[in-house]
């Protein structure tokens, strides 16, 4: 067996090992509610990775358990999505309610170019108001602030006026990256009459690049290539 054909080996068996402990991460697909995803810390979608998974109730607000929402997980070459239901996601008469709900997104490739999200509600009656306003740090994490490459805002609503809702938003980051914390801040307010929304939406918008396994055969094949030069060189 030549030297070439061993080190071949080598890199091999060491990119099988590095596989073998993404694949063995649980898919999202196996979980149905939040409270599941907040137990597990992590789940994974092909070869990205959601985690930090956080929501809790604002003082005052109508109870609402992790439990009590549903969660979806979607994946095609141009996006990642992730969806977020529950009927409590409503208030009447006199209630009012603030929720946050939080979780990062944690591909290995810096291919993450932008993030859109839907508000699926046509029933808010005015004045009552559905707001969700959602933060984003990008190329890195929230700790009391964004500590990253960039900081985002968008946000969507309806305050029960059919001609003018805002139920979709999106944003396109200066530079890809590879991380982004997501932060939603979700408000409540019936204002003696009610508002509510079915569900919130999320795509993580992604670069038509190769796979992230391909990439790491690439470079490996690469530095092997070069070893054998400085090889044959000396």
């Amino acid at each position: 067996m030549t030297a070439c054909v061993r080190l071949l080996l080598l890199f091999s068996l060491a990119l099988g090992c590095a596989l073998s402990t993404t694949i063995q991460q649980i898919p999202c697909g196996e979980f149905k509610t939040f409270a599941q995803l907040e137990e597990a810390g992590s789940c994974s979608s092909g070869d990205f990775t959601y985690k930090n998974f956080s929501f809790q109730v604002g003082e005052g607000s109508v109870p609402l358990s992790a439990s009590q929402i549903n969660v979806g997980f979607s994946q095609n070459p141009a996006a990642l999505g992730v969806r977020f239901s529950s009927s409590g996601f409503a208030v009447t008469g006199q209630q009012t309610s603030l929720y946050f709900l939080s979780y990062l997104i944690d591909p290995p490739p810096v291919i993450i170019r932008g993030f859109e999200e839907d508000m699926e509600t046509f029933t808010p009656v005015a004045p009552g108001r559905a707001d969700i306003n959602t933060s984003l740090c990008i190329g890195g994490t929230f700790d009391g602030e964004c500590f990253g490459d960039e900081f985002r805002t968008l946000s969507v609503f309806h305050h029960g006026n059919a001609d003018d809702p805002q139920t979709h938003a999106s944003v396109f980051f200066e530079k890809n990256t590879n991380i982004v914390d997501v932060q939603h801040e979700i408000s409540l307010i019936a204002n003696g009459a009610s508002a509510d929304f079915r569900a919130l939406s999320n795509g993580i918008l992604l670069n038509d690049v190769p796979e992230p396994t391909t990439l790491g055969l690439i470079g490996g094949g690469l530095a092997i290539l070069g070893l054998l030069r400085r090889a044959r060189k000396s």
